[in-house]
Parts: structure tokens; C-alpha cells; sequence
């Protein structure tokens, strides 16, 4: 068949908004088109756009997902960072208090009968 026998594009498209919170907003969007030739059935042209819109839908699904993967992996590093930034403040003070980190270890150490 010939570039030319083609009459007929069909073209579905499938978007989805995803709040983020405060007041933000994520857009996902996509479009699949098809050509078909000028004698395609109409229950043929259909299926065609049924499949089309089913495939749209399916990659903004998966790319949502992936989005949220993202976005909690992105708060997962910024917990631990905090964490971390918090942990490195208490030692600071607990060294303030009690003598220097390695004191302490020694302690401890010698307190499990450890060298």
C-alpha cells in the first residue's frame, strides 16, 4: 500500500492533572495518531481508536507513577538530610556537655569490657 492509498488519521489523546500540594499542579499528557487506509470499517477505525486512546492513557499512568517514585525519593533524601543535619546538632551539643565524641566511645567501649 502507498503513502497516498492513506485516507484516514485518527488521532486520541489522554491528559491528567496530579495535585502536588500547596496550590501547584503536575500536567501529563499524551497523543497517539494512526493512519489507515481509505477502506478501513468503521468497526475497524473503532478498535483503532479505542486501542489508541487505551495506549494515551496508559503511558500518562505510567508516567505519573514514575513522577511519584520521584517526588517521594526527593522527600526521602531531604528527610534524611535533616535527619542527619539534626543528629550532627545534638553530637555537637552532647560534645559541648560531656566531653568529645571519641571520650564517649571509649566509654562505652570500656563500659561492654571493649578496647
Amino acid at each position: 500500500m502507498k503513502k497516498n492509498d492513506y485516507r484516514y488519521q485518527i488521532a486520541r489523546s489522554f491528559t491528567r492533572k496530579v495535585n502536588t500540594g500547596n496550590y501547584t499542579s503536575a500536567d501529563f499528557f499524551a497523543s497517539h495518531t494512526q493512519e489507515m487506509p481509505a477502506t478501513t470499517t468503521e468497526e475497524e477505525k473503532k478498535k483503532i481508536s479505542e486501542g489508541l486512546f487505551l495506549s494515551a492513557k496508559l503511558e500518562v499512568e505510567a508516567a505519573i507513577i514514575e513522577f511519584h517514585k520521584a517526588e517521594e525519593k526527593k522527600k526521602n533524601i531531604q528527610s534524611n538530610t535533616e535527619f542527619e543535619f539534626g543528629l550532627e546538632k545534638q553530637a555537637e551539643s552532647d560534645e559541648d556537655e560531656a566531653g568529645s565524641y571519641e571520650e564517649k566511645l571509649k566509654a562505652a567501649n570500656k563500659g561492654l569490657g571493649l578496647k
